[in-house]
């Protein structure tokens, strides 16, 4: 799997610091769910805007956890540059053809899974695969309201259920280091604050999500929604109606 696939975290600063027991729960979680222990896991820290000395045990804290798990934990960092500037440098750090998505506070649900040899196999396999979400929510278009239009059965893929999406998530998530790191990183790097599926929602801070949300919604008008997925390749695991299979662990609320 090392070759393969590398797990890429974003932390910052939250009340349980300096201790790493909420990266841990994540890192354990991971490993207990899909069976695996030894991967290239980068984990970039944002620190805050102010230096403070729990700031800086924490920062020592995470580079301690490489001494006590078997994957190779490398740990990046830089003050103040929000999810945004970490997801581009683990982005361009990524070696591997996939990686996985995995911000420091979610963990997976007991919901049945495939594999990531399984999942990792269907992108080897089928080269328009880029994109693969875990849900927080139930996957249907009723919880989803407008933000997420359309779900329809991939029929073209065999091995593992995948359902058509048309939207951008950085909830938990495999995607294929190539593309998004030439397609999705240039918009993401110009556009650092502002992103938006529907006009309503301009000024929404989101530096990542939207703009890669901005660029599928772009080609759907110009080439239709199929080859706007063909081209994009974006998934959710599971069929529709399928329950949620990650859910959020909120590091401002969690306590050691």
């Amino acid at each position: 799997m090392r070759d393969k696939l590398t797990v890429l975290t974003t932390t910052n600063f939250v009340p349980s610091c300096p201790s790493t027991a909420l990266v841990r729960s994540v890192i354990e979680n991971f490993n207990r769910k899909f069976g695996v222990a030894e991967y290239d896991h980068l984990i970039f820290y944002d620190r805050p805007k102010q230096p403070c000395d729990d700031d800086e045990r924490y920062l020592e804290n995470l580079v301690l956890l490489d001494r006590d798990y078997p994957s190779r934990i490398s740990v990046f960092t830089s003050r103040f540059v929000g999810l945004r500037g970490g997801w581009l440098e683990l982005i361009a750090r990524t070696r591997t053809p996939y990686f996985l998505f995995l911000e420091h506070d979610w963990h997976f649900t007991d919901a049945s899974l495939p594999s990531l040899e399984t999942l990792v196999d269907a992108m080897d396999r089928y080269s328009w695969i880029n994109y693969v979400r875990f849900n927080k929510m139930a996957a249907t278009l009723d919880c989803w309201g407008d933000w997420d239009k359309h779900h329809d059965p991939e029929t073209d893929v065999e091995g593992v259920a995948l359902t058509r999406i048309w939207s951008w998530s950085n909830n938990p998530h495999l995607g294929r280091t190539s593309v998004v790191a030439e397609r999705c990183g240039p918009a993401v790097s110009r556009q650092p604050f502002i992103g938006a599926v529907e006009p309503e929602w301009r000024g929404w801070p989101c530096g990542v999500e939207g703009v890669i949300c901005d660029l599928i919604a772009a080609d759907i008008r110009k080439l239709g929604r199929d080859d706007a997925h063909r081209r994009w390749g974006t998934y959710f695991v599971g069929e529709r109606g399928s329950g949620p299979t990650v859910h959020h662990v909120c590091g401002r609320s969690f306590r050691v």
